[in-house]
Formats: structure tokens, C-alpha cells, sequence
């Protein structure tokens, strides 16, 4: 992988050239969920490139981003995407992301005002009202009068292997269309406490972009669709659901999957994105 400062901290990132000669001018930047690393992507990258440069990111504090950020709201990482598209010189961009990726690109698009960003698909968006229990619990702990015993814990937390496990079991609702290397893979990088550490320190900062649950998409926006996973037990559909009704997306597409889909569905996901593009 490639690396690059952005912000005084290295970013490691993926890129993938085109490989039909007539490359287009749109860079594709998949931007992955926190807990996991850009290879929550690596099956649709392979169809989309080969029509685009794609860019497969990990965000600082995954993968081999081992530097953890300073700061974890979905605007922080924004920052850091804002750095990372000018530091690279992308003049329009394609930004596709799930959950983390998802709300930082919303950020990111809010501050630009939509300029470079020539479509958006943003999966399993995170908001602080598409929350699951799952995550709840720990969004209320962190935010709440007890939020010393939540650091304490939360500096010390890592994932046992049986842990890790039920944690990837608990993001896919088809695991038999996943490859084996794949889901080692993800399992491997739950049961790293950084990894962990730092997926708590984003819910336990979600709460910082409130002003994104109320949001109707505003009118500068590039083509925006929206994908959901209909069984995703992280951030479930019906909450996804209620979200989607007031931001009203260009176009909403819901998947059968869990929270990682473009793991599950890979050919499916692609085709939301390519279509995104194509028909903007």
C-alpha cells in the first residue's frame, strides 16, 4: 500500500488504475466502517476498475493506518479526507462509504458544498439516530455521568478470538458468500485493541454530528443514493429507514445483507455504484 500525510498524520491507501484504456476522469474513494480496513472493499474494487481508478483508504488507527487519529467525530475524519483528496490532487471524486465512511463523506460534502464531488453512495449511513443497541449502549455510557468507568474500560478493552468472531458473525447475514480468507481477515483485525479501542472512542464521539439526524439533502448535493443492508443488526434498516425519509436520496437501494453487504453482495453493490455514476 501507498501512504500519504494528511494532517501530520499517514494515511495508507490502495489505488487501483483502470484497466480499460479510455480511463475516465473520476476517481473512486471507498472509504470502510470502523472496526474493520479497506478490504471490506477489494471485490468491488476488482469490477469497478475496470472502467475507474478506484482508492481504497484506511482511515488512521485501522489497518495499516496504525496511527491513531486525535480526535474521532465523523467531522474529524472528514478532515482528514479533505487532506488526504487535495494532498492527491483528485479533482472529482466518487465518494462510496459505509457507516464511518458514510458520515464523514456527508461531512466532507457539507463543508465543500458539493464541489468535486461528482456522486456520492453511502451505506449503512452513520448518524447518532441509526444507532443499534449494540452501539447505543456504549453511545449512552460514554456521553452520560459515568463516563470515567467508560475510559477506564475502554483503554483496556480487546476482543478474545470467541469475541471477535461473534463480532464479525454479528456485522454479516450471509456469511457463505464470503470468502474464508476474507471473514479470517476481519476477524484478525477485532481482535487487534487498537482496532477496538478506537471503534469506541467513534461512538462515544457520534454524538458530535447531531445535526446530521434531522438532515434533508440540500439542493448542492451531487446524485446521492443511499444503500442499506436489510438485516444489519449494527445499524438496522428500520432505523436507516426513518433516516432515509427525511434526508430524501436521490435514489435508495436496500440489499440483502448485514452491515458489511459489499462484502456479501459484491457484484450487486457495485452495479448501485456504477449506476450512480453513469447516470449522473
Amino acid at each position: 500500500m501507498e501512504s500519504t500525510i494528511c494532517n501530520g498524520v499517514p494515511v495508507y491507501f490502495k489505488a487501483t488504475p483502470a484497466r480499460n484504456e479510455s480511463q475516465s476522469p473520476y476517481t473512486i474513494i471507498l472509504l470502510h466502517n470502523g472496526g474493520t480496513d479497506h478490504s471490506i472493499w477489494s471485490s468491488v474494487t476488482e469490477i469497478l476498475s475496470e472502467k475507474y481508478r478506484v482508492v481504497q483508504v484506511d482511515w488512521p488507527g485501522y489497518g495499516e493506518s496504525r496511527v491513531e487519529p486525535t480526535q474521532h467525530g465523523l467531522a474529524d475524519y472528514a478532515d482528514i479526507l479533505s487532506a488526504f483528496i487535495k494532498e492527491n490532487k483528485f479533482s472529482s471524486v466518487v465518494l462510496v462509504g459505509n457507516c464511518l465512511g458514510s458520515g464523514a463523506a456527508l461531512e466532507y460534502c457539507i463543508r465543500e458544498r458539493g464541489e468535486g464531488v461528482h456522486a456520492m453512495v453511502l451505506f449503512n449511513v452513520l448518524v447518532p439516530r441509526t444507532l443499534g443497541g449494540m452501539c447505543r449502549f456504549p453511545y449512552h455510557w460514554a456521553n452520560s455521568s459515568f463516563n470515567m468507568s467508560y475510559h477506564v474500560v475502554r483503554k483496556r478493552m480487546f476482543l478474545p478470538k470467541l469475541l471477535a468472531d461473534a463480532m464479525v458473525k454479528l456485522q454479516l447475514k450471509n456469511p457463505k458468500f464470503v470468502s474464508n480468507s476474507a471473514i479470517s481477515h476481519l476477524k484478525k483485525l477485532f481482535t487487534n485493541p487498537a482496532n477496538i479501542q478506537n471503534l469506541l472512542l467513534l461512538v462515544e464521539a457520534v454524538h458530535k454530528s447531531k445535526h446530521l439526524n434531522e438532515m434533508k439533502m440540500p439542493n448542492y448535493f451531487p446524485k446521492t443514493t443511499v444503500v442499506w443492508g436489510d438485516k444489519n443488526r449494527v445499524l438496522p434498516w428500520r432505523k436507516g429507514k426513518s433516516f432515509v425519509n427525511d434526508f430524501k436520496p436521490t435514489e435508495l437501494k436496500v440489499l440483502n445483507g448485514g452491515h458489511l453487504v459489499m462484502l456479501e453482495q459484491a457484484e450487486e453493490s457495485a452495479e448501485v455504484i456504477l449506476n450512480s455514476i453513469a447516470e449522473n
